[in-house]
C-alpha cells in the first residue's frame, strides 16, 4: 500500500508540474516559498494516499521509540508504556482509515470511468 501511495503521490506531483510548465506558469512559481504547491492540485484519490502517508510516517517514527537505534521503550515506566500503546493504536487505526479513504476514492475514480 506504501508503494501505491508513493507512486500516486509522485505522479500527481510530476502531472502538475508537467503542465505548469505546458502553461508557462512555472516560471513564476517560488519552489521555496511554496513547496507542496502541487498538494493543492490533486484529485481526491491522490489526496488521500498522501494522507496516508503522512499517517504511515507518523507510525513509523513512532515505532522508532520501541525498536531501532534510538530505542527507548525499555527505560519507559509502565504506565509511559501503557501511553507509548494508546498513541500506537491510534496511528495505527489512522493508517487504516486513510488507506480504507483511498481504497473507496479510487474505486470511485476507476467506477466512474476517469483514471
Amino acid at each position: 500500500m506504501a508503494n501505491v501511495c508513493t507512486v500516486e503521490v509522485r505522479h500527481a506531483e510530476a502531472q502538475f508540474w508537467q503542465l505548469a510548465r505546458a502553461c508557462g506558469a512555472d516560471a513564476v512559481i517560488d519552489r521555496f516559498e511554496t513547496p507542496d504547491i502541487a498538494s493543492t492540485y490533486r484529485m481526491p484519490h491522490e489526496r488521500c494516499a498522501g494522507t496516508a502517508l503522512v499517517w504511515l510516517a507518523h507510525l513509523q517514527t513512532h515505532d522508532g521509540d520501541r525498536r531501532g537505534p534510538w530505542e527507548c521503550w525499555s527505560g519507559l515506566s509502565r504506565p509511559r508504556k501503557a501511553a507509548w500503546l494508546r498513541r500506537r493504536r491510534e496511528l495505527l487505526h489512522g493508517l487504516l482509515r486513510a488507506a480504507a479513504e483511498y481504497r473507496a476514492a479510487r474505486a470511485a475514480l476507476v467506477q466512474g470511468g476517469g483514471q
